[in-house]
């Protein structure tokens, strides 16, 4: 009987305090470096409330209302997000979660530790908590209002600029969840490229697997073709010998090997040497990607080397 009555006590102490973190959830895993944050208080009691993430505190305005939410930024691998109120008499409180950004091309955001998992939140019980101040009806403004900063990088993609819909369509566990593989949606507006990749002798992995998204962020980027990383940073991420080997060649018309960044490329006026000067990024008929078909290495040289 004391224990229950313990108990109680505690109970009525940490619920009457009125501060609670409802998204994320606790190892929670994410795929954008952009998390919505969703605080339940109690408006009566708390007097200073602000967020902080990775070492950065935002302090959040109190209104007449019970439930806040946060754009913040978080890095690829393991992330913390920590709450701190503070009531009318001084007392401190401090509410933390462990979120996980999950990326292939960092190498911290390569694996998430087997105890995380995703937690959609466009379910109708989460809705119904920002019910007060969002109509929640699927339109574009109603999406920017919560998520302005996914597409507000350099380079937009369209969809995501236009209507979130035409790719969130919805699934069993979010309604605006989208299809797996995410190439089946990405096709629906890029079908002629499915035509003509996958018809190739050879198709590089990311495309083969359907996984559009390890290379491209389908909402925005600071680089071109909405690339997660700068092309020649990009592709050494998998194959990083190729930044201290002799590649292609040794004993090169430039010296040791053929440049691979810091050039012009001749076959693509305005635009510096990288690994596309060469290599199809998605997929070819010839070995090694090369961007000529068929038409083998010396045909490939001649894209640039007129003489």
């Amino acid at each position: 009987m004391i224990g229950l009555s313990l108990l109680l006590i505690l109970c009525k102490f940490f619920l009457g305090w009125g501060l609670e973190i409802l998204f994320p959830k606790e190892k929670s895993i994410f795929e954008e470096e952009f998390v919505s944050v969703v605080i339940k208080v109690d408006p009566k009691k708390i007097k200073e409330l602000s967020l902080k993430a990775n070492g950065s505190e935002i302090p959040l305005k109190l209104e007449e209302r019970d439930t806040y939410c946060k754009t913040v930024k978080i890095k690829p691998g393991e992330n913390l997000i920590e709450v701190r109120a503070v009531d009318g008499k001084g007392k401190v409180r401090v509410k933390t979660v462990r979120i996980f950004m999950v990326s292939q091309v960092f190498p911290e955001g390569n694996v998430p530790p087997k105890d995380f998992k995703v937690f959609r939140f466009h379910t109708s019980r989460n809705e119904s908590l920002c019910a007060k101040c969002h109509k929640l009806n699927g339109e574009q403004e109603t999406c920017k209002s919560c998520h302005p900063k996914l597409i507000e990088r350099k380079f937009q993609h369209p969809p995501a600029v236009l209507g979130c819909t035409l790719c969130h369509t919805g699934g069993k566990d979010s309604k605006y969840a989208w299809a797996e593989p995410i190439s089946e949606t990405c096709y629906l507006c890029h079908g002629d490229r499915k035509e003509t990749w996958l018809k190739k002798k050879y198709i590089h992995g990311p495309p083969s697997t359907g996984r559009c998204n390890i290379c491209h962020n389908p909402h925005s980027s600071e680089h071109r073709f909405f690339l997660r990383k700068q092309i020649l940073d990009l592709c050494t991420t998998c194959h990083s010998e190729k930044r201290v080997e002799k590649h292609p060649l040794s004993g090169f018309v430039f010296g040791s090997a053929h440049p691979i960044s810091g050039k012009p490329d001749p076959a693509r006026p305005g635009r510096e040497l990288t690994c596309t000067g060469c290599h199809n990024p998605h997929a070819s008929n010839y070995r090694f990607f090369f961007q000529n078909d068929y038409s083998g290495e010396a045909i490939l040289c001649l894209r640039c080397h007129k003489k």
